[in-house]
């Protein structure tokens, strides 16, 4: 059986439960309802998922709303500073990445993409002696990306028939690798409305050969950029 590890932050604590879940698969015709008909009550559990403490009264039901319905709300807007985010990167300018990152969550406060590169840039100018950053402000990124991380966990298992929901390509990679501790695999391929990678080996938390995301939104974005 695959084995998921399903981490739910709560304060200080970690839980770990390695049971047989209940998965909530995402629709997206209900999501884009709600953010269609009451846009404003979206936003307002987007603000409480990306607040700073936890909203510990905040459901999971709420932040799949709030994950999934930020991405139709705003349109993936921030995406296109995700190129010069990648080459800030690169060039290790981590003070200018973290703007760029920051200018990325100002668009959506749920970027996966923004807030792991923000962490990163905090982390790097930290361990480079830096006194204007701390470890407590490269946590308040890493928290925000493990409630969005454990989010995505309830929508599947990674299997064909319960893929996890994904709102862009980036999700996909920064889920595997930051809270799957998956890191390689040998081919990744478009199946029906899935991508799907074949792992050259697993982790202590996912055994499978293979995992599935549910790409819908993202080749619903691509079609519209090539007219398709």
């Amino acid at each position: 059986m695959k084995k998921l590890l399903f981490l739910v932050l709560a304060i200080a604590t970690v839980s770990i439960c390695y049971a047989q879940r209940e998965v909530f698969p995402v629709s997206w015709d209900s999501v884009t309802v709600i953010v269609n008909h009451n846009p404003d009550s979206v936003a307002s559990l987007v603000k409480r998922m990306s607040a700073t403490t936890l909203d510990t009264s905040l459901t999971y039901e709420e932040r799949r709303l709030a994950f999934y319905g930020q991405s139709l709300l705003t349109k993936d807007e921030e995406d296109i500073h995700s190129s010069d985010l990648s080459k800030l990167l690169k060039a290790a300018k981590y003070e200018e990445s973290l703007s760029k990152a920051e200018e990325m969550l100002a668009i959506n406060p749920l970027c996966l993409e923004a807030l792991v590169s923000a962490e990163h840039s905090v982390l790097k100018m930290v361990k480079a002696g830096s006194n204007k950053w701390k470890m407590d402000d490269a946590a308040v990124y890493y928290n925000r990306a493990m409630r969005i991380y454990n989010t995505i966990a309830t929508t599947g298992d990674g299997s064909a028939e319960h893929p996890f929901y994904v709102t862009k390509v980036a999700d996909e990679y920064n889920f595997m690798r930051h809270y799957l501790d998956l890191w390689a695999y040998a081919s990744q391929a478009l199946v029906g409305m899935c991508d799907k990678f074949t792992l050259k080996e697993g982790s202590q938390y996912y055994d499978d050969s293979t995992i599935y995301f549910e790409a819908s939104r993202p080749i619903q974005k691509l079609q519209a950029i090539f007219g398709m």
